[in-house]
């Protein structure tokens, strides 16, 4: 499948300039209110594209000139169709004047390929792990299942490719680096896949959150050279957080409840305070910062006293009147045990739209002590005392209690200097009263 795509070019953008609708194919499609353009609102305009026009690929690529202060906003999008050409325009608010832009087609430089009948196919995914890219020919070998694949009756067949080639460009299609030749060979189903990292086309690194293209070129031994793909594909932030102004805050409190002992530590509460932005609260969300509309998701990524690390996702989407989530024993990787006592750090991710392309609006870390099983024991062994005359096992106890009491109070100005503390503490008296 040769692919092309469509680029939608809005340029020197001011404050105050708006997105108000996209056309294709002479239908409009309006989000329920213009958007501005902005850095902070990209990933809601491509939300609102991706969720009313999802047959389409929508990638977009926003910068700003620093020494005049305007913008530049490209909106680029695959065609679903190789022979028919869509009609695409975005209608703007442009310094207060309605305009309509219309997207230009972009061949994405394809040679003819003369003397090629086979179809070539590949897909591309982005490796954050390993920043690198991940190609794979699907073009697979000719069946009756599959007539574009390689080899007879079609041409080439794998082995007639002497020579594979990849170019890297950037999203106007300009060359980013130098192209690198490889031994890497299509291969019948399982299909094989290459990593192309930086360093393979002469660069340090990948830029996250930037539209990239990738050209496809191979040279059979009859000296034909075709280049049947290029395709153009998103470098996620890779959990990079993106520059805005919105800082993520949140608080957790344990299962208290309101008797003695309290409950057996199952689940913690989770309470949001970024709330929305105002000059008292300049982190919080809504214009200039990413609105609550702008999320995707969140996350938790929690070390444990053990050191073990679990991340996960509580289904919890901040708005003006959601604010508050349940994190679980079992989120936190202790089945239907309860949740242990100890220093945990908790890191608390807000992930912009898409998803997939993994940016982040913002991440904050904090360190907290839990103590509610040591308090319980504690508490339970001090109940068991009173009715005795061992006066050792008093003081003693009053100590361990007096000591519980300095660890939550250091613990909220240093946690660091009381790890290990409370677990040392439910250790002894466990050891001192079994049945606590």
């Amino acid at each position: 499948m040769n692919l092309y795509y469509y680029n939608i070019n809005i340029e020197e953008i001011a404050n105050q300039d708006y997105f108000v609708s996209v056309t294709v194919n002479s239908v409009v499609y309006a989000p329920p209110a213009p958007i501005i353009i902005s850095q902070q609102n990209v990933p809601l305009i491509l939300g609102y594209l991706q969720a009313s026009l999802p047959q389409y690929i929508w990638l977009a690529e926003f910068t700003t000139d620093t020494q005049t202060g305007l913008s530049y906003f490209n909106i680029y999008t695959s065609c679903v169709s190789e022979t028919t050409p869509d009609t695409i325009t975005a209608q703007i608010i442009f310094s207060g004047v309605p305009q309509t832009i219309a997207a230009t087609y972009e061949n994405c430089g394809q040679s003819t390929c003369a003397g090629i009948t086979a179809v070539p196919d590949a897909i591309i995914a982005f490796d954050c792990i390993n920043q690198c890219i991940n190609f794979t020919d699907t073009t697979g070998v000719y069946s009756t299942t599959n007539t574009g694949g390689y080899g007879t009756p079609n041409f080439p067949a794998i082995s007639n490719i002497v020579t594979i080639t990849f170019t890297l460009l950037n999203a106007g299609g300009s060359p980013v680096g130098t192209p690198f030749t490889t031994s890497y060979r299509p291969t019948a189903f399982p299909f094989a896949s290459i990593c192309l990292t930086p360093s393979d086309f002469g660069i340090t690194a990948y830029t996250g959150n930037t539209v990239y293209q990738l050209k496809y070129t191979f040279i059979t031994d009859s000296a034909i050279t075709c280049s049947p793909l290029q395709i153009p594909f998103l470098v996620p932030c890779c959990g990079a957080v993106l520059t805005s102004g919105l800082v993520a805050s949140f608080e957790l409190y344990q299962q208290n409840g309101n008797g003695n002992p309290t409950p057996t530590p199952t689940s913690l509460t989770f309470t949001d305070t970024t709330l929305a932005y105002s000059t008292t609260n300049p982190g919080g969300y809504g214009t200039p910062n990413p609105d609550y509309s702008a999320v995707s998701k969140t996350e938790f990524v929690v070390t444990r006293p053990d050191g073990a690390v679990v991340a996960f996702d509580i289904g919890y989407i901040p708005s003006a009147t959601n604010t508050q989530g349940i994190i679980t024993n079992e989120n936190l990787g202790y089945g239907q045990s309860p949740i242990q006592d100890g220093v945990y750090k908790i890191v608390f991710n807000v992930y912009a739209i898409p998803a997939s392309a993994e940016c982040l609006l913002a991440s904050t870390t904090i360190y907290t002590v839990l103590f509610q099983n040591t308090y319980n024991c504690l508490y339970n062994q001090g109940i068991a005392l009173l009715s005795g005359c061992d006066l050792d096992a008093k003081a003693q106890w009053n100590c361990a209690w007096n000591e519980l009491e300095m660890i939550i109070a250091a613990s909220l100005t240093n946690v660091q200097c009381v790890t290990g503390k409370v677990e040392r503490l439910l250790s002894q008296c466990q050891t001192n009263c079994p049945s606590c």
